[in-house]
């Protein structure tokens, strides 16, 4: 299933797909259904960036059995880009610990 968050403010989405399945499979959203024209995407819980196709104008997931993805509108300027990094080391530094 997918949910759609948009902050109070409207400055900031989060698109959260989850697969209840255990089987992987694909969905394709068309970027006119996320609010925009963003073709980066990066994915908050695995440091993961997408891109969305522009010939066809949507962004294509591909999710492993039980699997999910938080993705945010990748933001080129301003703080976004030092949080998507932070998170990023964060997330590398939990995994080499174990």
């Amino acid at each position: 299933f997918a949910v759609l968050r948009t902050s109070p403010e409207g400055d900031r989405k989060v698109l959260a797909l989850t697969n209840v399945t255990d089987r992987g499979f694909s969905v394709e959203i068309p970027l006119a259904e996320l609010g925009g024209k963003q073709d980066r995407w990066f994915d908050l819980v695995s440091g993961i960036e997408w891109m969305a196709d522009r010939a066809s104008g949507s962004l294509r997931v591909t999710l492993e059995p039980y699997g999910i993805v938080w993705l945010e509108p990748f933001r080129e300027k301003g703080p976004g880009v030092q949080q998507h990094a932070r998170k990023k080391s964060q997330i590398s530094s939990l995994t080499s610990s174990r």
